[in-house]
């Protein structure tokens, strides 16, 4: 089974071009070959990426510029083994447009195939919290209801799948 990529945001090309895939197998045969190739068509046409020893459980994968919805797929002797659907996208970058004592405004870049925006905040748990849903590529808030200083946005795609979320923002930073 896969291991890794399973959410977009496992996927940024800025920050490095080559991921990681990784998948776990119960395989004792170090010369068991598999085929490990993605589609970015929804499976309907593959590519192969690279032929290797299953064992192994990794490979480096040079990730290609593009914007697209692609799965994984590994074709052994025993079975083919599919990973969850993932995209590749640009990171979404969090901008602070206004920052006054009453209000702020946070926007970013548009998502091509975006439907609308999460936009979450860090409050009194380390853990993001959703709290509100656009569909516009900007928001803007009243500090009375959201005092909070660090936000982070997720584009959820025209079929619902979750885009790569940016990177949480200190907006007192900015």
């Amino acid at each position: 089974s896969f291991v890794s990529p399973q959410h977009s945001s496992d996927i940024n090309r800025a920050e490095n071009p080559i991921l990681l895939v990784r998948w776990k197998t119960a395989i004792a045969d170090t010369n068991q070959i598999g085929n490990l190739s993605i589609s970015y068509d929804g499976g309907t046409s593959w590519e192969l990426m690279q032929s290797l020893k299953i064992h192994t459980n990794q490979y480096r994968w040079v990730i290609k510029d593009t914007v697209s919805k692609a799965r994984l797929k590994m074709e052994t002797g025993f079975g083919n083994f599919f990973s969850k659907d993932f995209v590749i996208t640009p990171l979404t970058r969090v901008s602070v447009d206004f920052n006054c004592t009453d209000s702020f405004q946070l926007s970013w870049n548009s998502h091509i195939y975006a439907s609308s925006y999460k936009v979450y905040v860090i409050t009194d748990s380390p853990y993001l919290k959703l709290i509100a849903q656009t569909s516009d590529p900007f928001i803007s808030f009243k500090r009375t209801q959201y005092p909070a200083t660090v936000y982070a946005v997720e584009p959820v795609l025209i079929n619902n799948i979750p885009a790569s979320r940016s990177v949480a923002t200190n907006i007192s930073n900015q």
